[in-house]
């Protein structure tokens, strides 16, 4: 997931290779975010209250419209540990 830094509270969020955008309305949960209090990362998961508007174009074909209404649960990514390399004057025996 990705926050929007612009005004309109869309983030990008990915579910099963699909990336879609949502505008988030969970006012609590922007304000943890935007002041460090709640941070959350790329990898990390969100439980959401979701709402999704499907509306025919004139033109033909369709526009989904998606709002975070609620997060109702953040299920942090694993962190990975840092790896250990050894780079001694033995390599070259």
């Amino acid at each position: 997931m990705q926050l929007s830094e612009n005004n309109s509270r869309k983030w990008w969020f990915s579910e099963q290779g699909e990336t879609f955008t949502a505008r988030v309305t969970d006012d609590r949960f922007l304000l943890g975010v935007r002041s460090g209090f709640r941070p959350v990362g790329a990898a990390d998961r969100l439980r959401v209250e979701m709402e999704e508007r499907t509306m025919r174009r004139p033109r033909g074909g369709v526009r989904v419209e998606r709002t975070m209404l609620r997060v109702t649960s953040i299920e942090r990514a694993p962190v990975q540990d840092e790896l250990r390399y050894e780079f001694g004057d033995d390599a070259s025996d």
